[in-house]
């Protein structure tokens, strides 16, 4: 599904969620929230997130990524697109702590600028018993390692937002290649 842009696309940059399957609340928050935004389904195989960043870095315009199952608050997205920082983001309750992955993050033209070959240098990491270009390690292979050859730095925001989770447990990447700690006792 997409939302039509209408009269918002002059103020805003392009809103993405890639999705396999939108979490119960994402789109009432994000209603809330008064932009529009595009949904992106990246369920066809474990590159199809890469893919979509790739594309998006290639058309070298900014953008803000959310992420399938991150609950906004209302203010989040104005807050994020306003302040001055070249790439920001929000963390999310994750592994235990809170994490500044791609949960909600922006990407301006000045990042991508600055490094347009970003992706293709994911591309040719592997590793961490992920495959190239695997979702998992998408946000830590842009952000932790190639990113920072830029020269700008990531711009925390605070404070974290939401991260459903059916069972209401702190999230774990939800194909097992991390398992929970056990429970102190």
């Amino acid at each position: 599904m997409s939302v039509p842009l209408g009269h918002l696309a002059d103020l805003h940059p392009r809103l993405i969620i890639p999705y396999t399957r939108i979490a119960p609340g994402v789109r009432e928050a994000l209603a809330m929230t008064g932009w529009s935004w595009d949904e992106v389904f990246v369920g066809h195989d474990d590159s199809a997130y890469f893919s979509l960043l790739a594309d998006l870095w290639a058309a070298r315009e900014s953008f803000i990524i959310l992420e399938h199952d991150v609950i906004l608050r209302p203010d989040s997205l104005d807050l994020l697109w306003s302040c001055s920082c070249a790439w920001g983001g929000y963390a999310v309750p994750y592994v235990g702590s809170y994490y500044h992955g791609l949960a909600c993050v922006k990407f301006t033209a000045e990042l991508i600028a600055k490094i347009p070959d970003a992706l293709a240098q994911v591309a040719a990491m592997d590793g961490d018993d992920h495959p190239a270009k695997h979702w998992c390690r998408l946000d830590a292979r842009l952000q932790a390692h190639v990113l920072p050859r830029s020269g700008i730095q990531r711009h925390p925001h605070e404070p974290p937002l939401g991260h459903f989770r059916a069972d209401g447990e702190s999230p774990w990447p939800s194909h097992g290649c991390i398992k929970p700690w056990p429970a102190a006792g």
